[in-house]
Order: structure tokens, then C-alpha cells, then sequence
């Protein structure tokens, strides 16, 4: 973004710039090929430090107005560059645009193996028996979670008409009570954790 600047408002040259940088002139070019690809709020969220380069480069590959819907599901469930390149890529395969909206709206068979994200069940032999029923529980949870803050988070929240918002509300007051419940039970475990150290 430096760079951009640099050769639009300070009219520096791509070889000047390589001079700046002590890079390459191809090194500059690929630099500013990248940003000039990458949608403005993508752009934000890589000045934010939300995304790195490496993630950028991977969302280049798809049409500006689709780069935010992915980056989002690239931000919500902390994607490593490696897994961002498989949900792009089962993307741009996808048939048609509905897979592709199935795709965002539950990334994860993409993402992970079901036998990872799922272990049946998931043994540890450090753990008694309850701690394996904890594990099993805290596994099993965690894949309805991350879908539902991929549908809290999707820009598509805003347009909810008022009756939609009336018949949704019971039900997000039952899930902001059971958060407050499990946030106060977890930070209990936690508390328990540093006492025994």
C-alpha cells in the first residue's frame, strides 16, 4: 500500500521504488500487482493486521466481489494460509453459485477431515472418564459455534426485515444466556486450573 502511494502521489517509478526497498523491480511489481487486485475492504482488514499477505495472494485469485465473503470466513475461524488455499479452491470449483453460498455457510467439511474435526471419540488416556466426556462435549460444540458466528457476523444480518428480528429474538436470548452460563462455568475451570499449579 506504500508502494501504491508512493508511485501514484509521489509519481517514484517501479525501478526507484526496488532502489527504496533494496527489492527487485519484479519484487515491487508482484507487490503492487497484488494490492491492485485486492478489494478495498480486504485492503482493510491487511492494514488492520486481520489477514496477512499470504492470505491476500490467495484471495486475489477470486472476483473482487467475492473476496470479502470468503475473507470473513477466513477471519472468523483464524484460517492458516494453507487451509485459505483449500477453501478458495473448493470455491472456485464449486458447480454453481448456490454451492458456492453452501461453501461460506458451512466451511468446515471443506476445511477439516469430519474424523478430525470429529474424533469418535476422542480418548485421550491422560483423561478419567469425565474429562473424555468433557472433551467429547467441548468437540461436538465447537462446529455448530464457529457456523453460527460465520451467520452472525455475514452482512446479511443488517437487512433483517422486523418481523423476521421479532421471531429470532427468543431464540438469541436463550443463546446470550447460555454463553453468560458457559463463560461463567469455563472461567470457573480456569480458576480451579491455577489453583491446582
Amino acid at each position: 500500500m506504500v508502494l501504491k502511494d508512493l508511485l501514484e502521489r509521489h509519481d517514484v517509478s517501479q525501478r526507484q521504488l526496488a532502489k527504496l526497498t533494496g527489492h527487485s523491480p519484479s519484487w515491487v511489481s508482484r507487490r503492487l500487482s497484488l494490492i491492485g487486485k485486492i478489494d478495498e475492504e480486504v485492503s482493510s482488514l491487511i492494514r488492520m493486521g486481520s489477514l496477512t499477505s499470504r492470505h491476500a495472494r490467495a484471495l486475489m485469485r477470486l472476483p473482487r466481489g467475492n473476496q470479502m465473503e470468503v475473507a470473513r470466513i477466513i477471519t472468523t475461524f483464524d484460517l492458516s494460509s494453507r487451509l485459505s488455499d483449500k477453501l478458495i479452491d473448493a470455491y472456485l470449483e464449486a458447480e454453481d453459485a448456490d454451492q458456492q453460498q453452501q461453501i461460506l455457510d458451512n466451511p468446515e467439511p471443506i476445511l477439516w477431515d469430519q474424523a478430525e474435526f470429529y474424533p469418535e471419540p476422542p480418548i485421550d488416556d491422560r483423561l478419567s472418564s469425565y474429562g473424555n466426556d468433557l472433551m467429547l462435549s467441548l468437540v461436538n460444540f465447537l462446529r455448530p459455534v464457529r457456523s453460527l458466528l460465520v451467520q452472525l457476523d455475514d452482512p446479511g444480518i443488517e437487512g433483517l426485515k422486523e418481523t423476521e428480528q421479532v421471531i429470532i429474538d427468543p431464540f438469541l436470548k436463550k443463546v446470550f444466556d447460555y454463553t453468560d452460563r458457559l463463560s461463567r462455568l469455563t472461567r470457573q475451570l480456569q480458576i480451579h486450573y491455577k489453583q491446582s499449579n
